[in-house]
């Protein structure tokens, strides 16, 4: 909750003190520091679970390996920065240069903690692993946001987190060393063989295919830059950071999570496909209607916060919520696809999605800017998300029609709800600073409650999985208040 609340002081600390281009500067350093690490290494960690090699042999063996490729792909960003940098001329050369190589460290962070976050994951130590995360996004943002009111400019933005990637691999190291030994980790198997031949291969293999689904994410910022200018390119990462607070937390920690559990349960695939199933309903009874209604309450939100300096942000944040709402399922199916170590097949369906996008965001990007590439974002998940369910189901005991359901069920119900609350929402916006306040304060959390109870009538098995969460929730806010 501090985290979030933090997060949300800092967007606000940044949309005051950057402006779009500078935003645009900063979020372009990024994207394309993700271009040069063709071998990501946490990555490793993922081919370990998968493989069942978790042991102190297997670890070392997985973090000398990765840490020979990130070395070769922080130097591969020291001697490419200026080059690249140079090929935006909208941006400060010197500037953008210093940002990707100050970014280009991070493969070498990442690598110092393949072990002791497998270790973490393995022991199911999650508590650690989100405390780590935690906290060290916390300084991040707390430094971003005090370095935004210094003047720093996109420094602000970059800078702490280069900082917190090292930050993070020491809190991993110091929390994997608190963990009881291996032997007496209940539930963690033995030691098994280390494959010094299998566990390269697997590596580049699943290292390319999560490379593909970076630059998925980080193709939008560099097109935009070279066929529109970093105004625009400010404006849809801007709208991007915004609509996807929400969801991006939730998937980033879920894959950590799920894919551990998903491969204990490898050697029954029935029970397997059960719990992807199970993971789906209750994702998509939540954030489904959870980004709709994101679209609905956009003008309010930018109406008291953020407009006239962010316009330019508001109808990408409509696009970009509404496919935050398809995206809600990629997360979970790419947790499985690892459990079963169909690393091949991750990198078959990202690379086509990879393909397909990189067309349409050129396209959106030279015909109306940030829109346009929030319109290509839309368009290319609206047929990316579905196929990924089918990839997944594809001769198990559940069908992609039951996943297809838990994704389509909660949209009907939400889309009319949605379209109301935007009609009312814009109406009381219209009567001024009190109507916006009334409409994010007052209507905002009805319309929520309403979305979650319309789920014990539209999906009752997801409701079944959702009702204890929400009864702790809010037990848990009755003994705080």
């Amino acid at each position: 909750t501090v985290n979030k609340a933090a997060t949300a002081a800092s967007m606000l600390l940044v949309a005051f003190f950057l402006s779009p281009s500078e935003m645009g500067i900063a979020t372009l350093a990024i994207a394309v520091s993700g271009f040069l690490v063709p071998f990501p290494p946490l990555v490793m960690g993922d081919v370990l679970v998968g493989l069942e090699r978790t042991g102190p042999g297997s670890r070392r063996l997985a973090e000398r390996i990765a840490m020979r490729h990130a070395i070769a792909m922080a130097a591969l960003s020291l001697a490419l920065a200026w080059p690249i940098a140079a090929a935006y001329p909208d941006a400060p050369l010197p500037l953008l240069a210093l940002l990707i190589g100050m970014l280009g460290s991070k493969p070498i962070a990442e690598a110092l903690s393949i072990g002791s976050l497998t270790r973490l994951r393995t022991a199911f130590a999650y508590r650690a692993i989100a405390i780590a995360d935690g906290a060290t996004q916390l300084a991040a943002t707390a430094t971003t946001a005090v370095m935004a009111i210094l003047g720093a400019g996109p420094l602000a933005i970059v800078l702490p987190q280069a900082i917190g990637f090292f930050a993070k691999a020491a809190w991993y190291r110091s929390a994997a060393g608190r963990l009881p030994t291996e032997g007496e980790v209940p539930g963690v198997p033995p030691e098994r063989a280390v494959d010094s031949v299998r566990l390269p291969g697997a590596f580049r293999t699943a290292a390319i295919a999560q490379y593909v689904h970076n630059l998925v994410f980080a193709i939008a910022p560099p097109l935009l830059g070279l066929l529109s200018n970093a105004e625009e390119t400010g404006y849809y990462a801007f709208a991007f950071m915004l609509a996807t607070q929400a969801t991006v937390v939730i998937g980033s920690q879920l894959v950590v999570v799920l894919q551990p559990v998903l491969s204990r349960l490898n050697g029954d695939p029935n029970r397997q496909s059960e719990a992807y199933a199970r993971v789906i309903a209750v994702l998509c009874a939540v954030a489904v209607p959870v980004s709709l209604l994101q679209v609905a309450f956009a003008e309010p939100l930018f109406a008291l916060l953020f407009s006239p300096k962010w316009d330019g942000a508001f109808l990408p944040f409509l696009v970009l919520s509404a496919s935050q709402s398809l995206y809600v399922v990629v997360s979970p199916t790419i947790a499985l696809m690892k459990a079963r170590a169909r690393f091949g097949t991750f990198l078959w369906w990202q690379g086509a999605h990879l393909v397909v996008a990189t067309a349409c965001y050129s396209a959106g990007a030279h015909w109306a800017g940030a829109r346009g590439g929030a319109i290509a974002d839309l368009a290319v998940w609206a047929v990316s998300a579905p196929a990924a369910m089918l990839l997944s189901t594809r001769g198990t005991a559940v069908g992609a029609r039951r996943c297809l359901r838990s994704l389509i069920a909660p949209c009907a119900a939400s889309v009319p709800l949605a379209i109301g609350c935007g009609a009312a929402a814009h109406w009381l916006t219209s009567a001024g600073t009190s109507g916006a306040l009334t409409a994010l304060l007052l209507l905002a959390p009805i319309a929520a409650g309403v979305a979650l109870a319309t789920t014990r009538w539209t999906q009752p098995a997801a409701w079944e999985e959702v009702r204890p969460l929400l009864a702790r929730f809010a037990a848990r806010f009755r003994r705080r208040w």
